[in-house]
């Protein structure tokens, strides 16, 4: 049970100790930076407590939060546009400065915070719990990522990493775009600073909002990423597609082997200046260079197509991706979030999941959201050698890898693969 009585507002652990927090430093009553953020102790939606600011641009505010019915870390984001609306210190509600330019981006964020959620199951896309209006603007809670941006993580490092390193880093990346794009969804903000290394690699913030009102205001060239927009972000009605994702993620691996930003797009139109990746000390195969150079090709149509193309031209192979079946006498459960979070569980046999413990090996208790009384079951099939995920015509679904298996269907796994299930249940599975 948490202890409110000795909670820092800034840092929200229980951490008080003679008018100062003996975990952040924070003075008891300190104050809240930017000065037209909310202020720390306020409840949004009745359920989370807001505590100190993570960070601030010019079209949102993220905080420190704390979901009080579970008593969870999480960060909620606010659309609080700095050019577009104003707070008086203190207070809570936001009052727009031109109401129509307001209202289409407030609009333009809530439209991405549920793109985002509906995508909460997926492993490697930050997990976005509730969306919501409330103060004349809109929020929306996700988990709170513990660790480092990719962007951090290069200058803990020097500037550069090695191509392995790299490699461990983008193949999560690219299965999590390879998922959005199937239901023909653009995240058009891929740099090192929306890439998250905590426990897992997660993608984060959609650009989608910025980008849309950017185009709405003609400020194109304001909003968007040197070096990681392609060109044809820079034209308002230029075609995007997965090849726009694509010459992002290029352009982020190229920084993060080299060490040296790709020219601006608009100047590579004029005159092509970009080094070929090998001329920069880069030690990698010539197959993974020559993808890494295609997919930064100036042009769109000169570039890849498709997540599958790029990862198969990085890695060498000349067919589509084969998923290998080898024959196997036990598994490993390893709970990523929710309830087993931590936790690991090894078996040789059949282990099925919900909250029938009379029928269920990996028990959840009879009020966790999502979860039915029987929901899963994991087991190996003797005859093909490999694993098995069943949905046991749950409720709410069953998901492998952010799949969506059908009801009382299955699916062969992987060892690597992610089951899901509920609000946040997700495991790792091993064999």
């Amino acid at each position: 049970m948490l202890d409110y009585s000795r909670l820092c507002l800034k840092c929200l652990n229980p951490s008080m100790s003679g008018g100062r927090c003996t975990f952040c430093g924070a003075p008891e009553g300190f104050m809240q930076e930017p000065a037209f953020a909310l202020p720390a102790g306020t409840i949004l939606s009745g359920e989370f407590l807001i505590g100190g600011v993570l960070g601030f641009g010019g079209f949102g505010i993220t905080y420190m939060g704390l979901d009080l019915n579970r008593e969870k870390k999480i960060a909620v984001k606010e659309f609080m546009p700095a050019n577009m609306g104003g707070r008086t210190p203190g207070h809570r509600t936001v009052t727009a400065k031109n109401k129509e330019d307001f209202q289409y981006g407030l609009n333009r964020f809530y439209d991405e915070a549920k793109t985002i959620y509906h995508y909460r199951h997926h492993p490697h896309i930050v997990h976005v719990y509730k969306l919501f209006r409330e103060n004349q603007t809109a929020y929306y809670a996700m988990e709170y990522l513990e660790g480092h941006d990719f962007k951090d993580f290069l200058k803990m490092r020097g500037g550069r990493i090695d191509f392995k390193t790299l490699m461990d880093i983008v193949l999560p990346v690219m299965d999590a775009l390879e998922c959005i794009h199937r239901d023909h969804v653009i995240h058009r903000d891929i740099s090192p600073d929306n890439i998250y290394l905590g426990k897992t690699v997660k993608l984060i913030d959609f650009g989608a909002a910025r980008v849309a009102f950017a185009e709405k205001s003609k400020s194109l060239s304001i909003i968007l990423k040197k070096g990681f927009a392609p060109e044809e972000q820079y034209r308002t009605h230029g075609r995007q597609g997965p090849w726009t994702d694509l010459y992002a993620l290029a352009g982020t691996m190229y920084y993060a082997l080299s060490g040296k930003m790709v020219p601006e797009a608009p100047e590579r139109l004029v005159n092509d200046t970009l080094a070929d990746v090998r001329q920069m000390g880069v030690s990698l195969p010539d197959y993974s260079a020559d993808a890494i150079m295609k997919a930064l090709a100036v042009r769109a149509e000169n570039r890849f197509a498709s997540v599958e193309d790029f990862r198969n031209a990085l890695l060498g192979r000349t067919g589509p991706k084969r998923h290998t079946i080898c024959p196997v006498e036990a598994f490993r459960l390893y709970g990523l979030s929710g309830y087993y979070a931590g936790s690991s569980l090894t078996s040789s046999q059949r282990l099925v999941a919900g909250r029938d413990p009379s029928q269920c090996q990996l028990v959840y208790p009879f009020n966790t959201p999502g979860v039915s009384k029987c929901q899963l079951c994991v087991d190996i099939d003797v005859m093909k050698g490999s694993v098995k995920v069943s949905d046991l015509y749950s409720s709410y679904g069953t998901r492998v890898n952010g799949q969506m298996l059908p009801r009382g269907g299955y699916m062969y796994v992987n060892s690597g693969d992610i089951i899901s299930f509920g609000e946040d249940q997700v495991f790792e599975i091993e064999f």
